[in-house]
């Protein structure tokens, strides 16, 4: 009897933790569970990037993780640095910054 038990529980566990990872793919799931619907969530993968400028709004940016370098997104506004106008965010194009990885200094 305790066997039949342990054996649904394991089996409940199991379509739960596979009905969540559906759940977050669904339109009307909640990828980052932020308690936002994906279909309505401007970020639904929850990186800080929103979904029009994110290359891939189902999963989280690594330019997020690595902000440095040609690939990464050093004030986080969805550009990768080699594409960005003012990488480090502070409103000086990087051409007229002195400093354009440094948002504190011009």
């Amino acid at each position: 009897m305790q066997r039949k038990a342990i054996f649904g529980a394991l089996i409940a566990a199991s379509l739960l933790t596979a009905g969540a990872s559906v759940q977050a793919q669904n339109p009307r799931g909640d990828l980052d569970r932020d308690g936002i619907q994906n279909r309505y969530d401007r970020d639904r993968d929850g990186d800080g990037i929103r979904n029009r400028n994110d290359p891939n709004p189902r999963s989280a940016n690594v330019a997020r993780y690595n902000p440095r370098g040609p690939n990464g997104d050093l004030d986080r506004d969805g550009i990768k640095n080699r594409y960005d106008q003012d990488r480090d965010g502070d409103g000086v194009n990087n051409r007229r910054d002195r400093f354009p990885d440094n948002p504190r200094r011009r």
